[in-house]
């Protein structure tokens, strides 16, 4: 099964976990199935005795380990399979920093963007957030961005942004982004 449960792993479904794809999104992908396609993942995946998937399983059910913890070793045992201990370890930091204390991973993509490109405002110093958010691939669109900052989903560091403009006190500027679960570095020159 796919990352859905439901249809089978393929890439134009946009619903597999491609072995050479880096550790970070390895791990977040398996991350993202379900608690009730893990075990399956377990079975097939891994080189552990069914009986100890078994174990692993009724912790689960009576509370004596967390769902998300079983879910993490999964990723972490999967991603050392393909790519190493130290990357599967990293991958596990990095979204445990972003998805857990939502704060920005070590390895988030920098994008480099030119203030001119983003509706400047010299008069008052600010830029566009949607068309930030645009040339950063956090948004398809600038309609897209302006629902994103409408519903909050939006933050800038670490503070929630809810408007079409931000102000910049000094250029350039370094600004951690965040929207849903993708985050980039904008540095605007």
């Amino acid at each position: 099964e796919g990352l859905d449960g439901v249809q089978k792993m393929s890439k134009s479904l946009n619903n597999a976990i491609g072995i050479h794809e880096p550790p970070q999104e390895m791990y977040g992908k398996l991350m993202s199935i379900s608690d009730e396609l893990m075990w399956r993942y377990w079975t097939l995946l891994t080189d552990l005795h069914p009986a100890e998937i078994d174990r692993m399983q009724q912790d689960v059910a009576s509370g004596v380990l967390h769902p998300m913890e079983a879910k993490k070793n999964l990723a972490r045992t999967i991603t050392a399979g393909f790519h190493s201990e130290a990357a599967a370890q990293q991958a596990d930091e990095d979204w445990a920093k972003q998805f857990q204390r939502k704060e920005m991973p070590a390895n988030a993509e920098e994008i480099r963007v030119s203030k001119n490109l983003l509706g400047w405002n010299a008069e008052n110093g600010t830029i566009r957030i949607d068309k930030l958010l645009v040339h950063c691939n956090l948004a398809e669109s600038a309609t897209d961005a302006a629902r994103k900052i409408k519903s909050n989903a939006v933050y800038i560091g670490d503070a929630p942004h809810s408007t079409p403009w931000l102000r910049l006190e000094n250029v350039p500027i370094r600004l951690a982004l965040r929207v849903g679960k993708r985050a980039k570095i904008a540095v605007i020159e």
